[in-house]
């Protein structure tokens, strides 16, 4: 079984690591920490909508796997840029074969927020 999963790791470090083929640049910071650059893989993002008592805000959420040798321990409230977004951590799950999968969300846009600079500003 060990040479399955090492081989396993392998794979996952040609395809992700150092910009491999499926693989995208980003920076990930941890809370506190020094921020490390890295390559991961970006699944689907949505955007869905929460309401929230302030008013509406729109929230996009994504997964992004990255490999466990390039951040040893990753946690929620990290943070991570993609693509010069930024992105929070909720969640991390860790597969044991050398890659994590990491939660991310970030705030797109707060309406009422919006309305109330378009409103004080002009634009």
């Amino acid at each position: 079984m060990t040479d399955f999963t090492e081989q396993v790791a392998a794979d996952l470090a040609a395809i992700i690591g150092d910009g491999g083929e499926m693989s995208v640049a980003a920076t990930y910071t941890p809370k506190g920490g020094s921020p490390a650059a890295l390559y991961g893989i970006p699944m689907p993002s949505n955007i869905e909508t929460d309401t929230f008592s302030d008013g509406t805000s729109r929230i996009g959420r994504m997964t992004f796997v990255i490999l466990t040798a390039d951040v040893a321990n990753p946690l929620p409230f990290d943070s991570i840029s993609i693509a010069g977004q930024d992105w929070n951590v909720t969640a991390v799950r860790n597969s044991g074969c050398g890659k994590a999968t990491l939660e991310l969300t970030r705030e797109v846009q707060t309406m009422r927020a919006d309305a109330n600079r378009i409103r004080n500003t002009g634009r």
